[in-house]
């Protein structure tokens, strides 16, 4: 009766795992150690590769165009043969506090054509002909044709496949969606 009760129970003896041996714990211990050095290869790359960035943005910003002023020139050609000149570039940006200001600054001075703006409505693919009569009616009133734009944010699709895969074992029709699945290796 006692074993009747730790079977119901759930309690019932389980079979001793097999425990894997020394050998492959030694493989995977050598894998392991490899694939953090593989990552802290990669990290450190990745912070020369920032610092060489930087390096070439100063070289090619400030130190070449330097140079070339002192000489005299905006272009010159080496005596290996190679050409090298400068121009200006510009980049910017309005401040985000400053947004209203700017914007009146540069419709006030002739320059309002370059403000662009978008009306992003949320909506769902159930909605669909609210949004199809919003679009014509954006097209018969204002003349403007909307840019209508579909999409599945990547992490809304990434929980999606585990949904269908995971949890009810079901599949996705290859040619409709680009599916990879692998698995990572977590180490602390």
């Amino acid at each position: 009766m006692n074993d009747d009760l730790e079977e119901i129970l759930g309690l019932a003896k389980a079979e001793a795992p097999i425990l894997p041996s020394d050998a492959q714990m030694g493989e995977l211990s050598v894998l392991v150690r490899e694939l953090v050095e593989v990552r802290n290869r990669i990290e450190k790359g990745e912070e020369l590769l920032k610092k060489l960035k930087a390096e070439e943005l100063r070289l090619s910003n400030e130190s070449v165009p330097s140079k070339m002023d002192e000489i005299g020139f905006t272009e010159v050609k080496l005596p290996d043969g190679r050409r090298v000149s400068y121009k200006p570039f510009y980049s910017g940006k309005i401040k985000p506090e400053s947004e209203p200001e700017a914007f009146n600054w540069l419709e006030e001075n002739g320059h309002g054509g370059i403000i662009k703006g978008e009306v992003i409505v949320p909506w769902r693919r159930a909605d669909r002909e609210i949004i199809d009569q919003l679009i014509e009616f954006i097209k018969d009133q204002y003349g403007m044709e909307p840019n209508v734009k579909l999409g599945v944010h990547h992490s809304t699709l990434r929980a999606f496949f585990r949904e269908i895969i995971e949890d009810e074992g079901g599949s996705l029709p290859p040619d409709l969606f680009d599916l990879f699945i692998g698995r990572k290796t977590t180490i602390k």
